[in-house]
């Protein structure tokens, strides 16, 4: 993050449906890591998508 942001990030499964959505207030600038639980997901690959300020990354995460 370069400037003070809220970062929101969201987590979907192949079939487009919202299993996870959270936001982080008020962030500094700096490098942040976030752990998602999947131990109840089921195996598979899954969209996260995270957004800060006027961006957002959409990536491909997996469940083996």
């Amino acid at each position: 993050v370069v400037e003070p942001t809220t970062i929101e990030w969201e987590v979907y499964d192949a079939y487009g449906k919202l299993l996870q959505k959270e936001q982080d207030i008020h962030h500094q600038q700096g490098i942040y890591n976030k752990n998602i639980n999947m131990a109840n997901w089921a195996q598979g690959v899954y969209i996260l998508k995270v957004m800060f300020g006027k961006e957002f990354y959409s990536y491909k995460i997996s469940k083996k």
